[in-house]
């Protein structure tokens, strides 16, 4: 699946990434412990999507949360996120997913802990890169065995 400017969807890059990393950190843990050698492709992951937060703010010359939105909108491209009850306001975001194409494809590959490495830990990470007046909760998740991930976003006051 190819979008229109032709670069691969975030979905097929995180297929790409997951099939690469799980064989790298197979290789690895024969050396090293498995949980160090994730906390670090953790830590590089969330370091790549802060900048890539900053670069979406730059871009779009805005941090409010409608803007913030749209990046859900690119995240859900070819029906890789089901998004229900999406309601949005000047102070709040809220939304459920209710079907993740990335969970599946993690759970295809037996790797859910790679899931929240390669995806899950992004959402915090390029948040903070793009506002420090958004807070986001996420009350359960997908690849946690729940049947939903819940979503609030709220914008703080500036005082």
């Amino acid at each position: 699946m190819i979008n229109n400017d032709s670069n691969p969807s975030i979905f097929i890059q995180r297929q790409i990434e997951a099939q690469l990393l799980k064989s790298v950190i197979e290789g690895l843990s024969f050396v090293y412990d498995e949980a160090e050698i994730i906390k670090n492709i953790r830590g590089s992951i969330e370091k790549i999507a802060f900048e890539n937060g900053r670069k979406f703010k730059k871009e779009q010359k805005d941090n409010s949360l409608l803007t913030y939105a749209k990046n859900w909108k690119k995240l859900a491209e070819g029906g890789s996120l089901t998004i229900d009850d999406f309601k949005l306001s000047d102070s709040k975001l809220t939304f459920r997913i209710t079907r993740c194409q990335y969970a599946e494809f993690y759970k295809q590959l037996n790797s859910e802990k790679l899931g929240e490495t390669l995806s899950c830990c992004r959402d915090q990470a390029f948040l903070n890169g793009f506002s420090d007046n958004i807070v986001m909760q996420r009350s359960k998740s997908i690849l946690d065995g729940n049947p939903s991930c819940d979503f609030e976003f709220t914008y703080k006051n500036q005082k």
